[in-house]
C-alpha cells in the first residue's frame, strides 16, 4: 500500500490508505517513491518489484496524486528497485539493489524511450555501487547514494557515497 496523510498545525494526521499498488500492478509491493517536480506533471513516481530473484521484474508507475490511478506502467528491466530521485536537471534515478546479481546492482538513470512507437524507459547505469539502499540529490546537483556493502551484523560495511558527475 501507498498510504496518505494530511498536515495539520505543521504535523502529519489522518494516515490511510491510498494505493493498493500491489493489487494495481500485478506486482507485489511498492519500494521506493518520489514526486516528479516537473511543472505541470505532479504524478506520483513509484516502483514495484516482485520477490528478490533473477528476475528483472521491477516497474516504474506513475500515479495520480488525486485519484490514486496509474497513469502510465513501465517495465524498467532492472531487478529490485529500492530508490528514485529526480536530480536538480529533471533526470530520474534509480538505485537497483539487484539482491541476488549485486555485480549488476547500481544507480541508473532511466531515460525516456519507445518501443515499437509505445512509451518505454531504458535504464543506463551510472555508477557501479554494490547494493545500494538509497538516493538523493542535493541543490549543487551532487548525487548522494547509501550502501548495505557486503557486510553482515557483526562487521556492517554500509557507505555512504558521494557520486559526481553531470545529472
Amino acid at each position: 500500500w501507498i498510504l496518505k496523510a494530511s498536515v495539520d498545525a505543521n504535523r502529519l494526521a489522518g494516515l490511510q490508505p491510498f494505493i493498493e499498488s500491489g493489487r494495481l500492478t500485478g506486482v507485489t509491493g511498492p519500494t521506493a517513491l518520489v514526486v516528479n517536480p516537473k511543472p505541470g506533471y505532479g504524478y506520483l513516481v513509484g516502483t514495484n518489484m516482485g520477490p528478490p530473484g533473477d528476475d528483472r521484474d521491477s516497474v516504474l508507475v506513475f500515479y495520480s496524486p488525486y485519484s490514486g490511478r496509474i497513469a502510465l506502467q513501465l517495465k524498467l528491466e532492472l531487478y529490485d528497485v529500492v530508490a528514485l530521485a529526480y536530480s536538480p536537471s529533471g533526470n530520474l534515478y534509480a538505485a537497483d539493489f539487484a539482491w541476488r546479481r549485486p555485480e549488476e546492482g547500481g544507480i541508473y538513470r532511466i531515460d525516456q524511450t519507445l518501443v515499437d512507437g509505445r512509451q518505454a524507459c531504458q535504464p543506463v547505469k551510472i555508477a557501479e555501487i554494490r547494493r545500494p539502499t538509497g538516493l538523493a540529490f542535493t541543490d549543487d546537483a551532487t548525487m548522494w547514494a547509501t550502501s548495505f556493502g557486503e557486510g553482515d551484523d557483526q562487521q556492517p560495511h554500509g557507505e555512504l557515497i558521494r557520486v559526481r558527475g553531470e545529472f
